[in-house]
């Protein structure tokens, strides 16, 4: 037998042996390697807790879309390569691999798809190497390279530049990587990502893979076509469209589990006798548990993420058989991104527009929206006011705007005048489990027993009452709906730009064994641009007074201005807590419930639910036992 022919039964044996029952991470744990050209780590891989759901998602028969929101620096490029080695090894198949450009995609293949099949044994010998002559390999050197035949199929890597890249070609598995730099609309195609989707018709079994940072504007899921708006993010769009799932780490001291956002990130900071900040400590970076209030360093990540687990934030994705994955820097297990690694290039950042884009797009992952309105509250502070009586003359109307949290409820009263003039009477933390009846009862306590006094030294009650049902809509409803008469309403916020702030009430099913409730679906978008105009104002109409009390601080002040409005008109949150924002607008959209007409109101000089006359008890006269019962 010839050296040829043995090289070909040799072959043949390993086409044919029957192929372990693996998934897209076990596989990668027995047999792939890393390369030194494109890794830091070189030689046996090992797959991080985070990174196992994702590669099976990526391998499984029962996902058909997986969507990323990724930022750099967290190896999804070698989860790209892994998956494309399970395609060749597992269940070969036909394999596109689309790069923003031809530049990109040789890029791709020389520093990714080369090194992998040249550093993996099992691989490479599937990997067909045709017969050529020198002049043959020079001048088909890049057709080579872009494209590796092997028993099954073959793995092609093409740029989205061209319309080419997309005609004639029938795919049981794409990939797509950057979709924010590419060129998406197509002449011959339309759509891109969709003549990619359409390639894969054909198979019950499809599967396409994309990712990249967003680096255009959010999707805004009230927009019409999302899919033909310059400007707006690819990868934010295809994120929206699946599962939106997010990797949830268990508390170190109290198992409690939580996500966590930038806006978490906080760090010890020295400050001088005025109490600005002199220096950020940033080596103290960490989270904080929302249960235990316990301190979470960098140092537990890995233990945390032994039992992370990855939640779905929209559970019924839009698209069907679509997993959608958010991965941010905090998830990354190198050396040099730390936690203080991040708080350190933000400070850095937030200096320079530009950087600090680059930071949102490359370290948060998060959509770039250019902010056109602030809310600058910093010398509100100074308008703190000793107020003649607790109700100051001027107030027409009381209101009062409540935001449900796990384990507390903020509530603002606010007196309103004629032009919307406005006095914050108080604000309320009442802390306590808010899926039981303590803690309501202290809310119930003050919006319908308390009474403020007027200059006139008469009581006045809150006429209308608002509670976010957001957070837990059903314990919501089962307090406010008996109080329906007394003004008492759950609202819910939804997802309008512009429109009515308050249209009609709504009745949502429950969950199972739990009865229907009813909220009002109101417009806080466009309420909140009302208050912000309320903040702009510098005296007259819309102006906000506060009373000298110490609720009214700083760190108060700082979360009534912790939202911005974004280039779509959308406000968004720049800081964690933003409950006195929230507060404030509820209050606004009680006055709107209460159907007050401020300026007939002014005409007349009146104010509402003032108790004129105390109501006096008859005497009551015990006629016989009976009475007692």
């Amino acid at each position: 037998m010839t050296q040829q022919a043995i090289k070909l039964l040799n072959y043949a044996k390993k086409i044919m042996r029957p192929k372990p029952k693996l998934t897209g991470s076990e596989f990668a744990d027995k047999y792939y390697y890393l390369s030194e050209e494109s890794s830091s780590a070189v030689g046996k891989w090992y797959t991080h807790p985070w990174q196992e759901e994702i590669l099976n998602a990526m391998t499984d028969q029962e996902t058909h879309f997986v969507f990323f929101k990724k930022p750099t620096r967290v190896g999804f490029t070698k989860l790209i390569t892994i998956a494309t080695a399970f395609f060749i090894y597992m269940r070969p198949s036909v394999q596109l691999h689309y790069q923003p450009d031809n530049d990109e995609a040789w890029g791709f293949a020389t520093d990714e798809l080369e090194t992998m099949i040249r550093d993996n044994k099992e691989i490479r010998e599937l990997i067909s190497t045709p017969t050529l002559t020198p002049l043959e390999k020079t001048k088909k050197k890049k057709e080579t390279t872009l494209k590796k035949n092997y028993p099954g199929g073959y793995v092609e890597c093409l740029g989205a530049e061209s319309d080419k890249g997309f005609n004639r070609r029938t795919s049981r598995i794409t990939f797509a990587d950057e979709l924010d730099a590419w060129k998406m609309a197509s002449k011959a195609a339309g759509n891109k990502v969709m003549a990619m989707f359409r390639r894969g018709s054909d198979f019950w079994d499809r599967k396409h893979i994309l990712g990249g940072k967003p680096t255009k504007a959010s999707y805004d899921p009230t927009a019409d076509d999302a899919l033909e708006m310059d400007g707006v993010s690819q990868v934010d769009y295809w994120y929206q469209q699946g599962t939106q799932e997010h990797r949830y780490f268990p508390c170190p001291e109290c198992d409690h589990f939580q996500t966590f956002e930038f806006e978490g990130l906080s760090w010890d900071k020295e400050k001088d006798d005025e109490g600005k900040v002199t220096k950020h400590l940033t080596d103290t970076a960490h989270f904080v548990c929302e249960e235990c209030d316990t301190k979470i360093f960098h140092s537990s990540l890995r233990s945390m993420d032994l039992k992370g687990k990855w939640i779905a934030h929209s559970p019924t994705p839009k698209k069907k058989k679509a997993r959608s994955f958010y991965i941010w820097a905090m998830l990354s297990y190198s050396p040099n991104v730390t936690w203080t690694d991040i708080a350190d290039e933000f400070l850095d950042a937030r200096k320079d527009k530009e950087r600090l884009k680059n930071f949102y797009n490359e370290v948060l992952a998060r959509p770039w929206d250019e902010l056109i309105e602030y809310l600058n509250t910093k010398d509100m502070i100074n308008r703190k006011e000793n107020y003649e009586a607790e109700v100051p003359k001027g107030v027409l109307v009381l209101t009062s705007g409540a935001d449900v949290q796990k384990n507390r409820i903020e509530v603002e009263v606010v007196g309103w005048g004629a032009d919307f003039e406005s006095w914050s009477i108080c604000y309320k933390i009442f802390h306590g489990d808010t899926t039981q009846p303590e803690v309501w009862k202290q809310y119930r306590d003050l919006v319908l027993a308390k009474r403020w006094y007027n200059q006139d030294n008469l009581p006045v009650a809150i006429h209308t009452s608002c509670v976010d049902a957001s957070y837990n809509p059903e314990t919501v409803a089962a307090f406010t709906q008996p109080l329906f008469a007394s003004n008492v309403f759950s609202i819910m916020g939804n997802s309008a730009i512009a429109g009515r702030i308050v249209p009609n009430v709504t009745r949502k099913t429950g969950k199972k064994g739990k009865p229907k409730y009813d909220y009002y679906s109101v417009g806080v978008n466009a309420s909140k641009n009302e208050i912000a105009w309320h903040m702009a104002s510098k005296g007259g109409a819309g102006y906000m007074h506060y009373p000298n009390d110490e609720m009214y601080n700083v760190e108060f002040y700082n979360q009534l201005g912790a939202e911005v409005k974004n280039k779509a008109g959308r406000w968004e949150a720049i800081r964690k807590r933003n409950e006195p924002f929230d507060a404030r607008n509820y209050c606004f959209i009680a006055l709107k419930l209460s159907g007050t007409d401020l300026a007939l109101q002014a005409q007349r000089g009146e104010c509402l639910m003032v108790e004129n006359i105390p109501i006096k008890q008859k005497e009551f006269k015990k006629r016989n036992y009976l009475d007692d019962f």
